[in-house]
């Protein structure tokens, strides 16, 4: 088995399918950032059958263009959202999204080296040129869409226009998506989300995070659901 860590971007969700052999468990947030899916990786690795952790960066990245933004004072996100996110950017030199992109991959590549120097595991960490993958022609209003890890295609999950639409937050805690809610909703302007329950024994749990977050001001004014797959 192979943990297969990569950004929200609704762009990446067919490419990421292309690498899913079946043993492969994908995780997604903003970034890519592996030191924001701690909890998830601690109960992961558990699991003695996972050989190996790749994550794969990407140009354009919305996240890194949300963190120059931090950096030059344009925008201004929340305490944790700014030290999960942006923090280990401060001492960075630049301010540049490029230049940040290139940065983002070193430090996870880092973080990644620490791990399977403690677990005994291969890492490996690709920056992907996102103009060179098939992109379909833009369709419909973006939504996010907040699933547990998981080996499934999104090609099981969502449907055709939802492929290219969808940013794909994926972990095993809601506190830890909080994050990539935030990004969503504040700065990419996601008015529209749900919580997709992957297997039956998860919908319980789907819909208690469900109650949670129609309580959380964050998410005031954004149409949010949950669905059994």
């Amino acid at each position: 088995m192979e943990i297969l860590i990569s950004c929200m971007d609704r762009r990446l969700n067919a490419y990421l399918d292309s690498l899913n052999s079946g043993n492969t468990i994908l995780l997604r947030n903003a970034g890519a950032n592996v030191s924001g899916l701690s909890y998830t990786l601690s109960e992961l690795l558990r699991d003695e059958n996972i050989k190996s952790i790749k994550v794969v960066t990407h140009t354009d990245c919305g996240a890194m263009k949300t963190v120059s933004k931090v950096l030059k004072g344009e925008l201004k996100l929340s305490e944790i959202a700014t030290n999960t996110l942006v923090k280990k950017f401060t001492d960075a030199g630049t301010k540049d999204p490029r230049e940040l992109e290139n940065i983002n991959t070193q430090i996870q590549k880092s973080e990644l080296e620490k791990i399977s120097k403690e677990r005994g595991i291969k890492g490996s960490v690709e920056l992907l040129d996102i103009s060179k993958i098939d992109m379909p022609k833009e369709q419909g209003e973006h939504k996010m869409a907040l699933m547990n890890p998981s080996s499934l295609k999104y090609g099981q999950i969502l449907n055709k226009e939802e492929m290219f639409n969808t940013y794909v937050i994926q972990s095993k805690s809601l506190e830890e998506k909080m994050v990539d809610i935030e990004i969503a909703t504040k700065v990419l302007g996601i008015k529209k989300g749900e919580i997709i329950a992957l297997y039956a024994s998860e919908y319980r749990g789907v819909e208690a995070d469900l109650k949670k977050l129609k309580l959380n001001p964050l998410l005031n004014g954004i149409e949010i659901n949950a669905r059994r797959l």
